[in-house]
């Protein structure tokens, strides 16, 4: 029987997206009919908290706050149907989502406590989900958690200072929080398969190379050297963070020309070595690909392609 509970986020630019998780826009359309809905979980002030600490922090550090800043982030908890059936028949949905409620809330607060992330709020969706070949409904019930990525100890952003290793810790949170609901982080049944949900990686993948576009364009040298120290355990993001900052020593003139092709090649041959180190698929492969010739790295003239080719060839 399915009883995992799962993470996963996503980062906004706007706080729009809360008025979507607090449903207060139009009503999305693909919502189970109304007679099979359970009820939701709604925050009516998350938009407006959200908004609030956003304005203090952009007061506190201006800087951390650029046109491409995405602070908002979305983290998507979700449990299996089977489990959660159990769980209402056993308690009631009433009770059931006071307690998923409050365990939800610890979460939140034990994120915020470890890794910085400044939580605001919580919205429990039981709207959502789809009917089985018996016309029987399957619950999707999920939950939208909101943070700020902002740590106003530290007075700095988050999301991209974290490793795959907190990224995973996140999962472990969850199954502390929820063990005694009898759910449990999911667990990747295939050993010969290294990802267990391509999604994920697609997920992380886009957002590695995304922040690493914007450490280029607005981190200075020495913030870098402080990625380079935190990434140290994360052979892909270390790598590629080498690479930015040999690029960024060389004063490229905010990247202003032609393609960039040698310094894209040599970030492919970075990945291929790692492909060997940790069993990366060829699917995730071609995906990351995309991602790159997706990026906007550019040189002033031939002659800076030849320095930076030579700089990029050094170990």
């Amino acid at each position: 029987m399915k009883k995992y509970v799962s993470v996963h986020y996503e980062n906004f630019k706007s706080s729009s997206e809360i008025s979507h998780n607090m449903r207060t826009q139009k009503e999305p359309t693909h919502l189970l009919k109304l007679e099979d809905r359970f009820p939701n979980v709604l925050d009516s002030e998350a938009k407006n908290k959200y908004d609030k600490l956003l304005k203090e922090a952009k007061k506190q550090s201006p800087r951390s706050f650029q046109k491409t800043a995405k602070p908002n982030v979305d983290m998507v908890m979700s449990w299996s149907w089977e489990q959660v059936k159990l769980n209402i028949e056993k308690y009631g949905i009433e009770k059931y989502n006071e307690m998923i409620k409050s365990r939800v809330e610890d979460f939140g607060n034990r994120i915020e406590k470890e890794f910085g992330l400044k939580y605001v709020s919580m919205n429990l969706h039981n709207d959502e989900g789809h009917y089985n070949k018996n016309n029987e409904v399957e619950l999707n019930q999920h939950s939208h958690i909101t943070f700020l990525d902002f740590d106003f100890n530290k007075k700095k952003r988050v999301i991209r200072t974290l490793s795959k290793y907190d990224l995973k810790k996140w999962q472990q949170i969850s199954e502390d929080c929820f063990q005694d609901l009898d759910f449990e982080q999911g667990k990747n049944k295939n050993k010969q398969k290294h990802i267990k949900d391509f999604g994920e990686v697609k997920e992380r993948l886009n957002n590695e190379v995304e922040d690493l576009e914007n450490d280029i364009k607005e981190l200075t040298l020495e913030e870098l050297e402080e990625l380079k120290i935190k990434y140290k355990n994360d052979k892909l993001k270390k790598r590629l963070i080498d690479y930015a900052y040999r690029a960024k020593s060389l004063s490229l003139k905010e990247y202003e020309v032609e393609k960039m092709e040698k310094y894209l090649k040599n970030i492919l041959s970075t990945w291929n070595k790692v492909q060997a180190d940790e069993k990366i698929t060829p699917e995730e492969q071609v995906e990351f690909q995309k991602i790159l010739k997706a990026s906007k790295y550019k040189t002033a003239d031939k002659n800076e392609s030849k320095k930076i080719k030579s700089s990029l060839s050094k170990k």
